[in-house]
């Protein structure tokens, strides 16, 4: 059994996988399994590919149909086999060849860490720049989420992350979540355990146009998301320590008080469904003098039919 799963799930990432594939095989340490799983690309991925089915340290599936980026994650976790699993997006590259290499010895080293993050480096279509973190070692897994909360996801994706398969047998990555379907399985897997934060860049995160992380910012779903979320965060006994947490409070606040700034602009461009949302999130947060209520209570109502 390999001591690591290298997971790819791809989707009309031909300009960028061959890049992504190589950053893995040139890695020093050699002890893992290499998944790619195609799901369905309609670009020249599957030629790409081509030219690795030969390779005996890859194993290449291609779906019958999409599945969509939530479904052909939770796949390729199932096949899974290694004792720790690394995701590697195929955008995005291991930013040196002994990163696995020191993703592993973190988890051996410390047998109560359920996630391991690191440095990583933004670059492509807009520039460079490096993302640090504000903790670094060792950290508690409940103060981890707090902060991660608090200041905001950087944790990072799955690209930036290795975990131990045990903790994360009987998740999945839940397709409710479009923009905190990870945020939501690192907290997870951090009511488990520690956190570990390497303070050196491991990875390199592509930001272009096609990425999904690049779609989920340009749109009004990570607002609403992150709202949600925080909602069940607060309501779920699994992180019953932040229930009361000043901090905690405050930033839910906050995420709720961002909805009445839009909600004039959700109005003028005629997104009725966040301007419903936004309206729901207000009231739901007490954010909106009495008088104001009874005046959005009949807005609200005018676009019950939009």
């Amino acid at each position: 059994m390999p001591k690591v799963s290298v997971l790819m799930p791809t989707y009309n990432q031909g300009k960028y996988i061959a890049e992504a594939i190589e950053s893995a095989l040139v890695q020093t340490y050699q002890n893992y399994e290499f998944i790619i799983i195609n799901d369905c690309s309609t670009d020249d991925t599957e030629r790409i590919l081509e030219k690795y089915s030969s390779d005996p340290r890859i194993k290449i599936i291609r779906n019958e149909k999409n599945l969509g980026d939530i479904g052909n994650l939770n796949k390729i976790g199932d096949l899974a086999q290694g004792e720790y699993i690394k995701f590697l997006f195929s955008d995005d590259l291991l930013a040196t060849p002994n990163a696995l290499e020191g993703f592993v010895r973190a988890l051996d080293e410390n047998s109560d860490v359920s996630l391991v993050t690191y440095f990583y480096e933004f670059f492509g279509q807009y520039g460079t720049s490096l993302q640090e973190h504000p903790l670094v070692g060792k950290v508690g897994g409940y103060e981890t989420i707090k902060n991660s909360i608090v200041v905001g996801n950087w944790i990072g994706g799955p690209s930036n992350v290795m975990y131990r398969k045990a903790d994360f047998n009987g998740m999945k990555y839940d397709g409710k979540w479009r923009w905190m379907s990870d945020f939501d399985v690192w907290h997870k897997l951090l009511a488990k355990g520690d956190m570990y934060v390497i303070p050196k860049v491991l990875t390199k995160f592509r930001q272009h146009d096609a990425s999904w992380s690049k779609d989920n910012v340009t749109n009004y779903t990570n607002f609403h998301d992150e709202y949600y979320y925080l909602k069940y965060i607060r309501d779920n006994d699994l992180y019953a320590p932040l229930k009361d947490d000043d901090e905690f409070k405050a930033k839910l606040k906050r995420n709720a008080s961002r909805w009445i700034n839009l909600i004039p602009q959700f109005y003028r461009t005629k997104k009725y469904d966040f301007l419903k949302k936004g309206i729901k999130a207000v009231f739901e947060e007490n954010l909106v003098s009495e008088t104001a209520v009874e005046s959005l209570k009949k807005f609200a109502g005018k676009l019950r039919g939009a």
